[in-house]
């Protein structure tokens, strides 16, 4: 071997054993599952979808795209749905917290979750790579009460009619000092 030639050995090994480890590590979230849960007049969950969504290059569902995918699932069964709920699941461990989390019988489970609101972009963050399949956003709609649409309410609404004041519709109280 000459004096001009390294030894890359030690880099390649490293490379190859550094290789088992690549799924601890984090990276962004490119794709979640979408659930969407119908729930009824009555309160009782009627049925369930799932889609995969895959999110933009910073890890986020746009304001614009979220309002889309709730306008392309607010009518199933030919029934009327409105959001009640968003809830966000994205698992933010850090890679030496896994190990701790599965030994542990713990409700941390919890911490993972948010509600969302559909009024701004959602924000997924970075996650341990074999986590990922668990980052997911559930979209709880429920059935819109047609007694209570704005077509029926149109019966309810008053007329107001603006005049100009003429002397036969002005009003002549005066006040009275005391």
């Amino acid at each position: 071997m000459s004096d001009e030639e390294l030894d890359d050995e030690w880099l390649e090994s490293y490379k190859i054993l550094e290789n088992d480890y690549n799924d601890f590590y984090k990276k962004n979230t490119e794709n979640i599952e979408m659930y969407f849960f119908y729930v009824n007049i009555n309160n009782e969950l009627e049925s369930i979808n799932k889609m995969n969504y895959i999110l933009d290059s910073k890890s986020k569902i746009t304001k614009n795209n979220m309002i889309k995918v709730i306008k392309e699932n607010e009518i199933k069964n030919n029934k009327k749905y409105k959001v009640k709920h968003i809830v966000k699941y994205n698992i933010t461990l850090e890679p030496d917290e896994i190990i701790h989390m599965l030994k542990v019988d713990n409700e941390e489970g919890h911490n993972f979750m948010s509600q969302e609101t559909y009024n701004g972009d959602i924000h997924f963050s970075d996650t341990v790579c074999i986590l990922q399949d668990l980052n997911s956003l559930y979209i709880i709609f429920s059935e819109v009460n047609k007694k209570r649409t704005v077509a029926n309410t149109g019966a309810n609404t008053r007329k107001i009619k603006f005049r100009k004041p003429t002397k036969t519709n002005v009003d002549n109280t005066r006040r009275k000092r005391v």
